[in-house]
């Protein structure tokens, strides 16, 4: 595997390794910035369907593209000038303002500066129990929500529990696909979404859920324009040695799977992560 350079390019690599005459292993090396997780199904199915029409001695035969990443960038580019954007900003600065900062309990005292912060990070898996997620199951049932929302709910509970804090800022990602000549599009379309869950009150966990649906329904009403734009106009400095405004992100999407075989051909998924620096305290996936 290689480290994909950004600047000098290629953002992907493909190698093959000859086991026999019979078996090889290709190597499909690709930078998050030219795809994401439904990227990553969709090459795999346009590939498998190439190599079985080759092996077959047939043309392969792809679905044309109505549109090109290009054309999504360029109408991305025109969406932050329309009208309405000036309200969009408000909603964004008045979800921001007056928001302490999350202090999540660390094992080592937080360095002050954010110069001095490292930035590095460590991964933990776990599983949650049968018995626990179909508990988590049921409760969504029960509320007619979604498990998203019911995990989402969750973690700020749990998040305020050890901090105390009223009001949680919380990422999580957006697959950012809602029209429909990009579901079968390559391309990182990705983007972050700003959730503020607020805690005060007595409010009933149900209710906690129903308040996260409707920041929901918000927050991804502008999924289409990138967080960085808002980050920019609402002059928050979000670099590598300045954390974003919330502190702990949610990516709640279904990973490509395990092995998957077609023809003759098996794809394994293999994710190498060769940066190990996060801007954030907690990311769960």
């Amino acid at each position: 595997l290689y480290v994909l350079d950004i600047v000098k390019g290629p953002l992907i690599r493909v190698n093959v390794v000859k086991l026999d005459q019979k078996s090889h292993i290709v190597v499909f090396s690709l930078h998050h910035l030219i795809t994401d997780n439904t990227s990553s199904r969709i090459f795999v199915e346009e590939l498998t369907t190439v190599y079985e029409a080759i092996g077959a001695g047939k043309p392969p035969a792809l679905p044309p593209q109505p549109v090109q990443y290009a054309d999504f960038a360029s109408w991305q580019r025109r969406s932050v000038t329309r009208e309405g954007l000036d309200q969009k900003l408000a909603y964004w600065r008045d979800l921001l303002a007056d928001v302490p900062d999350l202090e999540l309990p660390t094992d080592w005292p937080r360095r002050s500066a954010p110069s001095e912060q490292e930035f590095r990070y460590s991964a933990l898996k776990f599983r949650f129990s049968p018995e626990l997620t179909r508990k988590a199951m049921d409760l969504t049932q029960a509320t007619g929500s979604t498990l998203f929302k019911t995990l989402l709910a969750t973690l700020a509970t749990l998040l305020h529990y050890y901090t105390r804090k009223q009001a949680i800022l919380l990422g999580v990602a957006a697959g950012n696909r809602r029209h429909p000549q990009l579901k079968s599009q390559l391309g990182c379309f990705f983007s972050t979404i700003i959730l503020r869950v607020n805690l005060g009150g007595n409010s009933r966990f149900t209710e906690m859920i129903e308040d996260v649906g409707q920041q929901m329904r918000a927050a991804f009403a502008d999924q289409d324009i990138p967080f960085e734009y808002f980050a920019d106009r609402l002059q928050l400095k979000c670099t590598q040695q300045r954390v974003p405004p919330y502190r702990v992100y949610l990516n709640f999407v279904s990973p490509p799977g395990g092995k998957m075989t077609a023809a003759d051909l098996t794809f394994s998924p293999l994710f190498r992560h060769t940066d190990r620096n996060t801007r954030e305290d907690l990311i769960l996936n």
